[in-house]
C-alpha cells in the first residue's frame, strides 16, 4: 500500500490524489448516475435511448433518424418522460 498523506490535490504521475470535496463530488455523481439508473429501469428501451441520446446533445430530428421514428414520436416520448420525472 502506497501512503499519499500529506500529497492531497497534488497529480502523482498518472494518479491524481482527490482532495475530500472532489471524492464528495465524485460520491455525489455516482449517486445521482444510480438513481438515474433506478428511474431508467422503469421506462422503455426507447426512452432510455432518447433520454441518452439527449444527454449528449443530439437534436431531436437526428434522434429520429437513429431510432427510426417521427420527430413528432421523439417530441412524444420527451413530454412522457418529463411526466414520469415529476412523478419521481
Amino acid at each position: 500500500m502506497i501512503d499519499f498523506t500529506g500529497l492531497k490535490g497534488h497529480q502523482l504521475g498518472s494518479i491524481k490524489v482527490e482532495t475530500s470535496s472532489e471524492a464528495a463530488d465524485f460520491e455525489n455523481i455516482v449517486i445521482e448516475y444510480i438513481d438515474s439508473m433506478r428511474l431508467l429501469s422503469k421506462v422503455s428501451t426507447t426512452k432510455q435511448a432518447i433520454i441518452i441520446y439527449k444527454a449528449f446533445g443530439y437534436p431531436n430530428w437526428e434522434i429520429a433518424e437513429i431510432l427510426s421514428i417521427s420527430e413528432n414520436g421523439v417530441d412524444w416520448h420527451i413530454r412522457n418522460i418529463k411526466k414520469i420525472l415529476k412523478n419521481n
